[in-house]
């Protein structure tokens, strides 16, 4: 029986997400349901846990400002700053991480998803910063890496597209890699959960570079 993995991908990402479903499928048995296509009539419900046996939270627009003040107390005073939000998607990944986060279920988060992933668990974002969306780091694997806390994966450089970051750390996340020029907070793990991964970078742009992480989360469904 195939395995089911749950996300939500925007559409100039579904090229990358369908290589990426493809080789889980024949390596893995593992399909990517994207609750977009699975949907209809501009609803997404969450499946039941026993339907689905892991969360891949994926890269996008920004947090909206309500679940920044309603999950991390974090007041937005310069709401322009927040580009491109969408409330379905937050609604649909705010509830589905916490399904699966109650039920043990495996989760990883690329770029936004760390930041869902932290805001969540009440730390904050930094709503803007500079230096980690030049056009050169959108691909490339440039950005060095300063690891720590005995990380789970060991990327000596990475890929940077991104304008916002994390902030305050929540409690019960633990960083494990910060960007050498700067300091920003690039990966994470839950601690004391079975997977729950979060990177600030993209490895659905380099299957091969970035081909352990996405077998560890694969292994661990």
């Amino acid at each position: 029986m195939l395995k089911k993995v749950y996300c939500w991908v925007r559409d100039e990402d579904k090229e990358l997400f369908k290589r990426l479903g493809q080789w889980a499928e024949k390596e893995f048995s593992t399909v990517l349901v994207d609750v977009r296509a699975a949907s209809s009539k501009g609803s997404f419900p969450l499946p039941f846990p026993p339907e689905y046996d892991g969360l891949l939270l994926t890269g996008g627009g920004d947090i909206s400002r309500e679940y920044l003040e309603k999950y991390a107390q974090q007041p937005v005073h310069n709401p322009a700053l927040i580009q491109s939000c969408d409330r379905l998607r937050d609604e649909w990944e705010f509830s589905m991480l916490e399904q699966a986060l109650k039920n043990g279920k495996p989760i990883l988060g690329i770029c936004r998803g760390i930041q869902v992933l932290n805001t969540f668990l009440g730390g904050s974002l930094l709503l803007d910063i500079p230096g980690h969306n030049d056009p050169e780091q959108h691909d490339q694997n440039v950005q060095e890496l300063d690891f720590e806390n005995q990380p789970s994966f060991c990327f000596s450089k990475v890929n940077s597209s991104h304008h916002q970051a994390l902030d305050r750390i929540a409690t019960d996340l633990r960083i494990e890699a910060r960007s050498k020029k700067d300091g920003i907070v690039e990966q994470v793990r839950l601690k004391d959960y079975p997977f729950c991964v979060g990177v600030q970078y993209h490895p659905e742009r380099d299957l091969h570079y970035y081909k352990s992480l996405f077998h560890a989360f694969f292994l661990s469904l």
